[in-house]
Parts: structure tokens; sequence; C-alpha cells
């Protein structure tokens, strides 16, 4: 008995002689010791080992960069690197390991050790200044034909640079959406395009307004049935491609279906936004309206909701329009002529909703015409809530 209490009290006084600790261990240690040791390390010893073994990498990579066991140190070391929200460390350090990890990034050829840099500046962005990394990841980009970029990395950057990019980011991700160079990243480019909308608004306006309908076309099937965009946001690209749809329908031979589907989108972003502050363009847009569906380029169903979008939006500028156009129809019957039931309809009762009396002459002359049933009651219904 007393034989084993001596061995075990010489084992407890002899176990530091015989331990090492991580940092120890890895300082000692070969390439692949040091990962050993890291991939093992408790959370209280991960920072130093981390931080040492990517500095090591740095001062490195001109030598090993090309060997495998390198690159896992690289690798590991970087996603080892621990939210700095539980470790006392100072602001210059902060900027070192940043620095550190741009170095890496630029220097380095492998996509896996790349990754893990920008999987780690996004888990650590609230530490880091991400602007200089951003222009990295551009100038991966620009530097690279993109279809020739790993799979992997190219879209792990078209992400980040949604999450820490700026409006020259939305630039050169808008010009690889736009001239659809990697089709096959449409999804993620959309995704980060929409993310960047907020800091970019002055050059989609501009992008807008160039007058090419690519551009154009490009931002309406960016913003479409997107409920990411803020209200004000979307609703000023909306308005903003109402009007230059406008504007190209009078130039263009070979679009003129798709701008009116254009036109159709925007507006009902417009109101399903209730941006009455778009009330001017939604007035200039019904005058056109009428002219396509006079020509059968819209449907009775799409004029419509142009004339419903109208009362809602510019319900005091659309009372004229209103009564003009439904004069315009009550002479078309007086003379006999078919008019569509479904937008005669329409009219009335957008403009017994709006309510201005000075629809009275117009909506009483419905009730002496030879309308159907349907809409003689649209309007003597109409004619009881104008407000005097």
């Amino acid at each position: 008995m007393k034989k084993i209490l001596f061995l075990s009290l010489l084992l407890i006084i002899s176990l530091p002689l015989f331990s090492q600790t991580a940092q120890q261990k890895y300082l000692k240690g070969n390439i692949s010791d040091k990962i050993t040791v890291i991939r093992e390390a408790t959370d209280s010893e991960r920072f130093w080992l981390s931080t040492n073994a990517i500095e090591f990498v740095k001062n490195s990579y001109n030598y090993l960069q090309d060997d495998r066991d390198f690159e896992n140190l690289a690798v590991t070391s970087i996603y080892a690197l621990p939210d700095f929200s539980g470790v006392k460390i100072s602001a210059e350090s902060i900027q070192e390991i940043e620095r550190n990890l741009n170095i890496i990034f630029l220097n380095f050829k492998s996509s896996n050790v790349k990754c893990a840099i920008i999987s780690k500046f996004l888990a650590l962005k609230n530490y880091f200044n991400t602007n200089n990394f951003a222009v990295n990841l551009m100038g991966e980009l620009i530097q690279n034909e993109p279809i020739l970029i790993d799979s992997t990395l190219l879209q792990s950057i078209i992400s980040a640079l949604g999450e820490i990019g700026d409006n020259t980011s939305f630039i050169l991700l808008f010009n690889y959406y736009n001239n659809n160079t990697i089709p096959k990243y449409s999804a993620e480019l959309k995704n980060s395009l929409i993310k960047l909308i907020p800091q970019s608004m002055d050059e989609i306006i501009r992008m807008i307004h160039t007058k090419n309908y690519n551009n154009i076309n490009s931002v309406y099937t960016l913003i479409k049935e997107n409920s990411e965009i803020s209200q004000n946001n979307l609703s000023e690209i909306a308005e903003n491609l109402l009007n230059e749809a406008i504007l190209l329908m009078s130039n263009s031979t070979d679009k003129t279906k798709e701008l009116v589907q254009m036109q159709l989108g925007a507006l009902k972003i417009l109101n399903d936004n209730k941006c009455t502050r778009a009330s001017s363009s939604v007035i200039s847009y019904f005058e056109l309206a009428k002219k396509e569906h006079k020509d059968g380029i819209i449907s009775d169903a799409e004029f419509v909701g142009v004339v419903n979008s109208l009362g809602n939006l510019a319900p005091i500028g659309a009372v004229s329009p209103l009564v003009t156009y439904l004069e315009e129809t009550n002479n078309a019957v007086e003379n006999e002529k078919m008019v569509s039931t479904e937008v005669v309809t329409a009219l009335i009762k957008t403009l017994g909703a709006i309510g201005d009396k000075s629809a009275f002459d117009a909506l009483l002359a419905v009730t002496y015409l030879n309308y159907p049933d349907s809409v003689l009651i649209a309007a003597r219904n109409a004619l009881s809530g104008l407000k005097w």
C-alpha cells in the first residue's frame, strides 16, 4: 500500500516534467504535428495556436505553398481562428491578423485556402475592416476569367461581395449578370446584387437611364417579385423603369412585347407598394396604355389593372383622364361601336371610389346608353357615392 502511494505521489510530482503545453507541442512539432495540435486544441488554446500558425504560413508561403501538408496547415489554422468576442485582444493585433489573411489570400494559389479566408472574413466582418478584402475579391475576378476560377471559390467570392461589397462591387457583378458571362451562377449573382442595392441606388438609376434595353431589362429582372428589397428602393427603381420603358416604347421596333410587360410589371410594383409619389408617372403611362389597349397590345384584363392602379396611386390627378376616357367610351357606344364591358366597369368603379363630383356628367350619361345591366348598376352605384 505504501509502495502504491509512493508511486502515485511520484507520478503527480513528475507530471509537469513529462507533459507539454499545446504551445510547446506546436513549436517543437513538424507541419503534421502542428496541424494535429491545432485540431485538438481547447478553446483557450486555439487563439494563440491559430494566429501563430497564420503568421508562419504568411512567412513561409514562398517556399512551401505547393506542399499539401503546408496547405492543410493554412486551412486548419484559418478555420481554427476563434471569434474575437471571447478573447482579450488589441485593435493592433486584430489589424495584424487581418493583414496576414489578406497577404495569404493574394499570394496563395490554393482555392481551399482562399475559400477558408473568405469564410473567416465573413465570420469576423464586425471586427475586420473588410473594404480592402472586398477589393482583393474583385481583383480575383478581374485578373482571372471567372469561368476558369474554381467553382467553389467563384461562388464564395460572389456571395462574399454581396455581404461586404459596395457600389463598385455591384457594378462588377451586374456586368457579369447583365452580359450572362457566367450563366451557371446567375442565381448567386442575383442574390448578391439584391443585397448591394441599398448602397448602389445611384448606379442603378444611371443604368436605367442609359437607354440600353439590356441594362434596363436586367434591372427589371433583378427586382421583380423580390421581397428582400426595401419598399422605398423598390418603388424608386420601379418608377424609373416605368418612365424609361414609356420613352423606349416610342423608339422600339422589336421589343414591344418586352417593354409592355416591363411597364405592367413596374406598375404592379408601384401599386403593391402604394407608391403615390409616382402619380405623375402612372398618369403618363395611362395615356400610353390606352393606345396599347386599342392596338391590342395589352388585354382587357391588363388594361383594367392599369385603370385600378391609376385610381389607387393618383386619385386626384386620375379624375380628368378617367372622365375623358369614359366620355370617349360613351361616344363609342352611342355610335353603336363595341367596347369592353370589363374596362368600362373598371372606369366607372374607379371614378366612384374616388368620389369626385366632376365625374357626374360622364357617369350619368352611362345610364342613358345601351350598356349591359351590370354596367348600368355600377354607374348608379358610382353616382350615389360622389362627394358633393
